[in-house]
């Protein structure tokens, strides 16, 4: 697995436990289908959040958070059109996080949650 791929994964295990912690409950990790991928997608009451997970070594390029441009908001709300569709979940209520993780080399992580992002 090259860096990239791990410091992602790394990043969405500290959000998925971050978020668990706040009462949240997993309901898919990584969901693809042909329109794209959503990080976390995870039920809080009878809300569903799906949640996308930005994990940068430094903010030396921005931040994660400024990294989420429209055409990524415009795919990503596709792609959970199409969750929603797959398990029969039309109509439910709904909301777009972004957590962002900054896992430096050395040193602490720090983690960043936006509710309701967009």
């Amino acid at each position: 697995m090259d860096y990239r791929r791990l410091l992602g994964s790394e990043g969405e295990i500290l959000a998925l436990g971050y978020l668990q912690d706040k009462g949240l409950k997993l309901m898919a990790k990584n969901y693809r289908c042909r329109l794209g991928e959503l990080d976390l997608v995870m039920r809080n009451k009878e809300q569903v959040v799906f949640v996308e997970v930005r994990t940068k070594s430094s903010a030396a390029f921005g931040t994660g958070l400024e990294s989420i441009t429209l055409k990524k908001r415009t795919k990503l709300k596709l792609v959970a059109q199409q969750f929603l569709a797959h398990y029969g979940l039309q109509g439910a209520d709904l909301r777009f996080d972004i957590v962002s993780v900054c896992k430096p080399p050395f040193g602490p992580s720090v983690l960043e949650h936006v509710e309701g992002a967009f």
